[in-house]
């Protein structure tokens, strides 16, 4: 993801009508967090995204080898992998992130995968952004919201059930505003196909170190997500224990 030197006022008209979030009004109120998971103890939780997903990480805090056919550096601790370790082994989980995705490139990635029991579904950012560099740019909020519906539909159509993740905050106060756009969208498609909804936004304090780079997040601000994931899922079976 390029982070540096992007801001709304300097991008063309074309693309600025494209981000309508770049107003000081808010795009709508963001709500969700409001949900629990049953799910039986050795389930698979899988988690599909992008380079916020994945862990991407090049500073001294990551350096981790890449996944998913990434050679990009990865976190130490990226929130899909601190869920299982926090659940002491009780889900098995899979992180489909890959850095630089948008909606268009989820649609082929992630087809052919072995079924699970919950899918995270995090989308947003590169489709507002197009940080991953893409010739045909960011995706219009109108086209990001077709494609989420279908990324749901895909895992529903397989008994799936499907929590969607409301793509997490951006340093830059400009780039944050025109998120919410696509923030806004993704709730309205959640709500429509009557699926939970994590926003992010609302467990990172804003007083917390969030970022690494401004766009990826840090180590605490992973675990606080994971924790947050991990209150919001009852695992039914011995090895499920408290969170400490």
């Amino acid at each position: 993801m390029i982070t540096k030197g992007w801001h709304c006022r300097s991008i063309g008209m074309a693309l600025a009508a494209l981000l309508v979030g770049c107003t000081s009004a808010p795009a709508c109120v963001l709500k969700g967090n409001d949900f629990r998971l049953a799910v039986e103890e050795g389930s698979r939780i899988a988690f599909e995204g992008d380079s916020l997903t994945y862990g991407f990480d090049n500073t001294a805090t990551g350096m981790e080898p890449g996944m998913n056919g990434s050679e990009l550096l990865r976190s130490k601790a990226p929130f899909p992998e601190l869920l299982q370790k926090y659940s002491k082994g009780a889900v098995t989980v899979e992180n489909r992130g890959f850095p630089g995705d948008r909606t268009t490139e989820a649609l082929q990635r992630w087809s052919t995968v072995r079924p699970a029991k919950v899918v995270f579904i995090q989308y947003g950012t590169n489709d507002f952004g197009n940080f991953g560099g893409y010739e045909t740019g960011p995706v219009p909020v109108e086209k990001f919201s077709e494609n989420l519906k279908i990324l749901i539909g895909r895992r529903k159509s397989l008994a799936e059930e499907v929590v969607v993740v409301l793509p997490p905050p951006l340093m830059d106060p400009e780039q944050n505003t025109g998120l919410d756009v696509y923030r806004c969208a993704a709730q309205t498609i959640a709500n429509d196909e009557k699926v939970p909804i994590l926003n992010v936004s609302a467990l990172l304090p804003a007083s917390n170190p969030n970022w690494t780079d401004g766009v990826h997040l840090t180590i605490e601000a992973n675990t606080t997500i994971a924790r947050g994931i991990l209150q919001r899922i009852d695992i039914r079976g011995e090895a499920a224990k408290p969170l400490q």
